[in-house]
């Protein structure tokens, strides 16, 4: 990886982390007072600290909103920009004429899809001091408030490309719900459509006391998937070289329109299709070198991305994917899937293995990972959603052609499925014991979870280049 990336995307991150939490700024100030001491890092230590003052002002800029100046609102024009369903509620972030976003919280009929345009009327609540965690997380993406007494007198029906998205989106879901019982169905349209809020709160209690929440969702975690199997197709295909780029950077597009195209669905494919090209170039130091300018041109347009965690998910999904997978597929090749007619299923598995171990440390800490069956459920389950997504992706396929034919393929997806869905409400019962006698929530236990992994690539690293050295040599 060329030094000049990793210090550029540092010095930025750490700016944008530094307004956040200023506190730790007196670390950042020994760490570089340490390295200016050394000839060779001044000029790094120059480069990043300009740009950790540059990405400073930046997210200083872009967290400046306006408050509004009236808490009640009369007969404004709005537009659904995110909208999701729970059992109780649908909740919906709508933005202004002035590009302001506020939350609300309404009932679950009439619905609100994303793109519908509302003549509202509403009162204004601001957020209180000091701010929550979730408080914190709504206010960097710039949402102003919560709306209260939320009244809609017009719906504007006219045709969008965002409406015509969610309309479909509602056509797969309705088909889903007809082929597959609950509550099978309300996982399958979670993990292909990206529609979770139906899914009951027995099931979803289920999959977070398993630990295997981040299956329900789409993130860069379900892109990289996606991805993969793109890939493990084309190795099995072996068609030519342009169109083994092509046919996969368009079936990720496809998939990040059809699950709703929204702002973290669209950065995860972003990293999804920067997978692609590392693997059609088959230079993984490269395609380091462009996920680190991915990630700063990401950020400098949303910084609050940062802390996204489906962003944070698809970056280290796809590091893990071009670090570790072929180191796995040479290793399984060893075991007793090194048969030819197995060249699938290493594939598959290596992908997998290879996602979980950059995103272990996030699944661990912040994803409530908090007991050892966790370890056990993403080991026993995750390894399955792959062959789910694949034949899901079927079933969907198949409700365009006729429903007879949907159905064969729903009874193709339906083992997978319930493996899933089976699995979780199982080990959910388990008793629960900590792994460990302190938080997992503990920023520092993350960091060192973290270091884990990179250290040992890097000893990885070391291992080949002193062998092909001693190659060299004899």
């Amino acid at each position: 990886m060329h030094p000049y990336a990793l210090v550029l995307l540092v010095g930025w991150l750490g700016g944008l982390v530094l307004y956040e939490q200023f506190a730790y700024s007196w670390i950042t100030v020994i760490i570089l007072i340490f390295m200016l001491q050394h000839r060779t890092y001044r000029r790094y230590v120059i480069i990043c600290g300009v740009m950790c003052v540059v990405g400073y002002l930046r997210m200083h800029t872009y967290t400046q909103v306006q408050i509004p100046t009236s808490l009640q609102l009369r007969n404004m024009h709005m537009t659904v920009r995110e909208q999701k369903n729970t059992w109780k509620h649908q909740q919906i972030i709508v933005t202004d004429t002035n590009h302001q976003h506020y939350l609300a919280k309404i009932p679950l009929q009439p619905q609100y899809p994303r793109g519908s345009s509302l003549i509202v009327s509403a009162t204004v609540k601001p957020w209180p001091q000091p701010l929550t965690n979730y408080q914190q997380q709504l206010r960097r993406q710039r949402i102003i408030g919560e709306l209260h007494n939320l009244q809609t007198t017009h719906i504007d029906t006219r045709w969008s490309l965002i409406a015509a998205l969610e309309h479909g989106r509602r056509y797969f879901w309705t088909q889903i719900h007809q082929a597959f019982p609950e509550p099978v169905a309300s996982v399958v349209a979670g993990m292909l459509l990206g529609i979770s809020g139906d899914v009951d709160p027995a099931t979803a209690a289920a999959f977070r006391k398993s630990g295997t929440s981040h299956i329900l969702v789409i993130s860069g975690w379900n892109i990289t998937i996606v991805a993969a199997l793109c890939l493990a197709a084309i190795n099995i295909l072996k068609p030519s070289r342009y169109v083994a780029l092509i046919v996969p950077l368009i079936v990720i597009a496809l998939y990040v329109v059809f699950t709703g195209a929204s702002a973290a669905v669209i950065r995860a494919g972003v990293m999804g299709s920067i997978l692609v090209i590392g693997r059609w170039l088959d230079r993984p130091r490269s395609m380091l070198n462009i996920i680190a300018i991915a990630v700063l041109l990401i950020t400098v347009v949303d910084p609050a991305a940062l802390w996204d965690v489906g962003m944070q998910l698809s970056t280290l999904a796809t590091i893990g994917l071009i670090v570790f997978a072929t180191p796995l597929q040479h290793y399984l090749s060893q075991t007793l899937l090194q048969s030819e007619h197995l060249s699938w299923a290493r594939e598959g598995l290596a992908s997998t293995l290879a996602a979980q171990i950059t995103t272990l440390p996030i699944m661990l800490c912040r994803l409530e990972l908090p007991t050892v069956w966790s370890l056990l459920a993403n080991t026993i389950i995750t390894p399955v959603v792959p062959l789910a997504m694949a034949c899901g992706t079927l079933f969907l396929l198949a409700t365009l052609i006729h429903p007879s034919v949907a159905q064969l393929f729903a009874w193709l997806a339906y083992p997978s499925f319930a493996w899933i869905v089976t699995g979780t409400h199982v080990l959910a019962t388990w008793p629960t014991m900590s792994l460990l006698p302190v938080s997992f929530s503990a920023p520092w236990i993350e960091i060192c979870l973290h270091a884990c992994w990179v250290g040992g690539w890097l000893l990885w690293q070391r291992r080949d280049t002193a062998q092909l050295n001693s190659i060299q040599t004899t």
